[in-house]
């Protein structure tokens, strides 16, 4: 019976030191969504991938809004543009990224983050996304930015995003904001 007891002890010890030995790999990306994730035809991504987050992306319309005119944007003029995902009352965590591109998925215009604590530039500033204390809300989360217009002669700018309403399941969004140039 000694026996018996001291080799259930030692396995219970072995399972229990094998069990803190095993690290889990967390793709939640808090410091920031890795980069070309925004489901733009050159992105050809969203975050809705194995090394991200499980599930598929699916469009919705109108999480990117912006103080550009129904007339379009000037050249050089600064316009802030809002990315906005709501989820269940419960929901209280989110992600994002968003990027203004043209077809090619060159970068068009300039964006700058008003809350350099929530928000943060990627890639040479291609891409403006959450960084760890800008995941936090309670039911939804709103993210704001400047961005500068390009040159003229530029023409049609999109604003591709990609949005994550974290829990289970984790709900993930892709949107876009497609813009015209004054005349």
């Amino acid at each position: 019976m000694k026996t018996l007891g001291l080799v259930v002890l030692s396995l219970t010890a072995a399972l229990i030191i094998a069990a803190s030995a095993i690290t889990f790999t967390s793709y939640s990306y808090n410091a920031g969504s890795p980069e070309a994730c925004t489901g733009s035809p050159a992105d050809k991504g969203t975050c809705a991938k194995p090394e991200c987050h499980k599930g598929t992306a699916s469009f919705k319309a109108g999480l990117i809004t912006s103080t550009i005119p129904v007339a379009g944007y000037t050249a050089g003029q600064v316009y802030t543009i809002t990315a906005k995902v709501t989820g269940a009352a419960t929901a209280k965590k989110f992600g994002f990224q968003v990027s203004p591109q043209n077809s090619t998925g060159k970068l068009l215009g300039t964006m700058v983050p008003i809350n350099t604590t929530e928000t943060k530039l990627t890639n040479k500033g291609k891409y403006i996304c959450h960084k760890d204390l800008g995941t936090e809300g309670k039911g939804s989360k709103t993210w704001t930015f400047k961005w500068t217009a390009p040159a003229a002669g530029t023409g049609k700018v999109t604003f591709y995003g990609c949005f994550l309403i974290g829990g289970k399941p984790e709900l993930i969004y892709t949107s876009k904001l497609e813009i015209k140039e004054a005349v």
